[in-house]
């Protein structure tokens, strides 16, 4: 599937996403609509958005008191930025470029990015807490050993392998605490807003859980 869907779906399927982790309301607002409108006409991606977005979320659920939400997309337009750059292989505040220190290649730093994720994943795994995390680290280490060279292939590799990871603990853990995992991301997800797509409504309880098992199991961030 493409990463920039028709208009109408790419516009439908982020509202659903935003929605998912604002916890009320069925439409962005004037605002809100007009900036999603843009990062489309930018050629941003819709995983690239979606990443954005969950990152602000687990910033603000880091930083702010227990149920705390993103209230409106503009609030993650920073985030959104960061990981278009990363996406385009452009550092995201980094120093600016001068005569004597000229900015690296995309491809470079697209690969000093892979190779900051295995570095920070065999770290991991060295100071593995328990054979579940050991695992879960391992099924992520194989994914960042796929080829990609391009700036945007190493983005959606990392990203693949930050939710790897989560996901692959989440499903190790016993029946019990991955069930109660699973009822708090749909709860944190709330009611499938009307008209939402499948596939915006999966791709927010997949975020969701993923912020979970990660705050579960103290799991490193790849993105």
């Amino acid at each position: 599937m493409s990463l920039l869907p028709e208009q109408a779906d790419y516009l439908e399927h982020v509202q659903a996403y935003f929605l998912a982790f604002r916890g009320d309301g069925v439409a962005l607002s004037p605002l809100d609509a007009a900036l999603l409108a843009s990062w489309r006409e930018q050629g941003i991606p819709y995983p690239v958005v979606c990443r954005g977005i969950r990152r602000a979320a687990e910033t603000l659920l880091q930083d702010a008191p227990q149920g705390a939400r993103i209230r409106t997309l503009r609030s993650c337009k920073s985030s959104v930025l960061r990981e278009f750059q990363r996406y385009q292989g452009l550092s995201a505040g980094g120093r600016p470029a001068s005569p004597d220190c000229p900015p690296a290649a995309p491809e470079s730093y697209a690969q000093k990015r892979l190779s900051k994720a295995r570095k920070l994943l065999e770290k991991s795994l060295a100071e593995a807490p328990s054979p579940i995390h050991r695992l879960a680290i391992e099924r992520a280490l194989g994914l960042l050993n796929l080829a990609a060279s391009d700036p945007g292939g190493v983005a959606n590799l990392i990203s693949r392998a930050d939710e790897a990871l989560a996901l692959s603990f989440a499903r190790l853990l016993p029946f019990a605490e991955r069930r109660a995992l699973v009822r708090q991301a749909r709860l944190a997800a709330g009611p499938k807003p009307e008209g939402a797509s499948l596939r915006a409504r999966k791709d927010a309880l997949r975020a969701h859980l993923v912020a979970l098992a990660r705050a579960q199991g103290k799991l490193v961030a790849l993105v």
